[in-house]
Parts: C-alpha cells; sequence; structure tokens
C-alpha cells in the first residue's frame, strides 16, 4: 500500500511538473536568443586580419617595424583594415619565443 501511494505521488509530481513547462512553453519561444553564427560574422568582420607586405604600409608604421627589426626577427605581418591597426609577429633573436607586437596607424605601440 506505501508503495502504491508513493508511486502514485511522483506520478503526480511528474504531471504538475510537466503541465507548468507546457504552460510556459509560448513564452520561452517567443523570447528570441541571439544566434552564435550572427556574434561570429560581426567579429570576424572586426578582427579580421590579412597578411600583408611591409613596404605597402605607411612610413610611420614602416619605420616602427624597422626597429623592431633591429632587436627581433620579424616573422609575420598583419593588417585589420577595419580597425586600421598592424599586427607584427615577432621572434626573439635568442630564445627564439614569439610575440606580437600590434600598432597603430601612426606607428605606435597599443597595449
Amino acid at each position: 500500500m506505501k508503495r502504491i501511494t508513493i508511486i502514485t505521488l511522483v506520478l503526480l509530481a511528474a504531471n504538475f511538473a510537466i503541465a507548468s513547462i507546457s504552460a510556459h512553453q509560448p513564452f520561452l519561444a517567443s523570447t528570441e536568443i541571439p544566434s552564435l553564427a550572427k556574434q561570429d560574422t560581426t567579429t570576424k568582420k572586426v578582427d579580421e586580419f590579412k597578411r600583408i607586405d611591409v613596404n605597402q604600409l605607411n612610413e610611420n608604421v614602416q619605420s616602427a617595424i624597422k626597429k623592431l627589426a633591429e632587436s627581433y626577427q620579424i616573422d609575420e605581418v598583419w593588417y585589420n583594415e577595419a580597425r586600421q591597426i598592424t599586427k607584427v609577429v615577432i621572434s626573439s633573436n635568442a630564445d627564439k619565443s614569439k610575440m606580437e607586437v600590434i600598432l597603430d596607424n601612426e606607428g605606435k605601440k597599443i597595449e
């Protein structure tokens, strides 16, 4: 008899939970959740760097890269047209560790 009572109570609780969830279902369905795909496309446009030749950059950035080349090896140069910044991947001559330096259009380092 106790088992039947417990099973009945569990079934009633499950039925109540299902009913309360389905009552809120239209609200949940109408709430718009932004998709990650939309966010990725907007972020991609802003953070899109393209490889570029140093000679295609303005004189200020070229001179800043030449100063970096005195102490480091220049591995890659990337440019973001939307944000007008240059990313320079350099490696240390001593220990070959790599790091990135971000320069604005005036050739100043962005921290």
